[in-house]
């Protein structure tokens, strides 16, 4: 282990010791304060969802209010699943098991009639 140094908070400036040479925080309280309130991290940006330009009151911050955060997950899961559809359809139909077990299927269904 290495020996114990004096570091300083990067967030409130308190004096601390620590083993640990790439430790910027005295507390985890003061990490979370640092990276939610730096205003660098919180200038400006659009909302992936409307386009609307705001301030974010957090750090990791993606969309301008809760609607839009829940309408752009819910767009974005229908459009995954539209391509995992698509992406079936284009499998199956050029599968030539598939296309024998359909065709198997189809006769069956016929002569049953």
């Amino acid at each position: 282990m290495g020996s114990i140094e004096t570091h300083y908070c990067r967030n409130c400036g308190k004096e601390f010791l620590t083993r640990d040479k790439n430790l910027e925080f005295c507390n985890l309280g003061c990490k979370q304060k640092y990276f939610e309130t730096t205003e660098d991290r919180l200038r400006e940006r659009t909302c992936l969802h409307c386009e609307k330009v705001f301030k974010p009151k957090y750090v990791h911050q993606k969309y301008c209010c809760i609607e839009c955060s829940y309408m752009h997950q819910k767009v974005y899961r229908e459009m995954a699943k539209n391509i995992i559809m698509k992406r079936r359809q284009i499998n199956e139909s050029n599968n030539p098991k598939y296309l024998e077990w359909k065709n198997e299927i189809f006769q069956r269904t016929n002569t049953q009639s």
